[in-house]
């Protein structure tokens, strides 16, 4: 056989997974490629744009670049296992693997910058420590990335010798760029589990139906499904270290890289999706015409009587990133007697956190 003779005959023989890795890259690259596309059509009909949808947008390109380069590394044996892997292949498996890298670690901030500006424009004026946390872990995790990058290169000198054998390399211990890679894997979860966590603390006083908060926190929590995804890829991270048959083992860890950016890229596209969805369910017009145009340039408020009940409706859209709508019936007001009806449509304004907002009209 072509393998090094310390390697045993794998006992299911030479099976090869690279058909069912570049499946699931191309199925979900695909999936993000239509729902990124769909969240720049709903933000371009809303004269909405903003720097957390261009953010986004490099992550998916990222992504679907370092998924364009697979192939490459499937031909040369990842799918495999490395017992029938040609010699003069093994050299080419490790090169395009450090090749292809960067692109999936660089893709990660820029989907977590994406997701945390969303989450920075539902908070007001005094939400000045989440902001000031969320700040600090994206510039954290940034940095984090950009120096597993550069360890990638910078652990042998020449870089060559990462997939070359060069008399006279000098190269760090394995351990090294291998634990920095597992830590920085657990601090994206982590990262991922805060902003799943935050809308909490964003919802939690504001006036409306437990339904209607359980919705909203479903819609803007759903980050922890990528937290789930960079544990488990932290986890095949730390398990790699310990197995010799490497082209086979990948395959999970390149699994379970690409689940996460592609829960990453869809879990923080979907929120921006509700107006369609609201046209596609309820008919509820899209684009703001005539008075409703001028009002979606800012905040706006109106108040109507009707009989003994009042409603109160409030629509922001400036620099928004939210479309949706809640009802509140029957709060009572001390002062007049009356019962308020609270109906807060709103695409979430950038100044004015949500809960203030509602507590403002009631």
């Amino acid at each position: 056989m072509s393998a090094p003779p310390a390697l045993p005959p794998p006992p299911d023989g030479d099976r090869n997974r690279g058909p069912q890795l570049l499946a699931i890259y191309w199925a979900q690259g695909g999936i993000s490629i239509l729902v990124v596309a769909l969240r720049f059509y709903v933000r371009y009909a809303k004269r909405i744009i903003g720097i957390e949808d261009w953010a986004m947008l490099i992550s998916l390109v990222l992504y679907i670049t370092g998924s364009a380069l697979l192939p490459v590394l499937i031909h040369y044996g990842v799918g495999r296992h490395m017992y029938y892997v040609p010699p003069e292949h093994l050299s080419q498996v490790l090169r395009w693997n450090w090749i292809i890298q960067p692109f999936g670690i660089m893709a990660q901030p820029f989907g977590k910058i994406s997701v945390s500006i969303f989450l920075l424009k539902l908070m007001g004026p005094n939400s000045f420590y989440r902001k000031w946390f969320l700040y600090a872990n994206m510039v954290i995790f940034t940095i984090l990335a950009c120096l597993c990058v550069i360890f990638t290169y910078a652990q042998c000198n020449p870089p060559r010798a990462l997939w070359e054998k060069i008399p006279d390399a000098k190269c760090w211990a394995p351990d090294v760029q291998a634990n920095f890679s597992i830590a920085t894997t657990a601090f994206s979860a982590l990262f991922d589990y805060e902003l799943s966590l935050l809308p909490i603390t964003i919802l939690w006083n504001l006036k409306v139906g437990m339904k209607q908060k359980v919705g909203l926190y479903v819609l803007l929590g759903a980050s922890v499904f990528s937290g789930i995804s960079a544990t488990c890829k932290a986890v095949q991270l730390q398990a790699l270290g310990v197995r010799s048959d490497v082209t086979w083992a990948t395959f999970s860890l390149y699994a379970w890289a690409s689940t996460e950016l592609f829960v990453n890229i869809l879990c923080g596209s979907i929120p921006t999706l509700k107006p369609l969805y609201d046209r596609w369910a309820n008919g509820r017009a899209m684009i703001p015409t005539g008075k409703d145009s001028k009002q979606s340039a800012g905040s706006s408020f109106r108040l109507k009587d009707s009989g003994n009940s009042k409603q109160v409706s409030g629509g922001f859209s400036s620099k928004s990133a939210l479309s949706t709508s809640v009802t509140d019936s029957g709060h009572h007001n001390p002062a007049s007697g009356d019962a308020i009806t609270v109906i807060h449509s709103f695409d979430v304004q950038s100044k004015k956190d949500v809960a203030a907002s509602t507590k403002e009209m009631v």
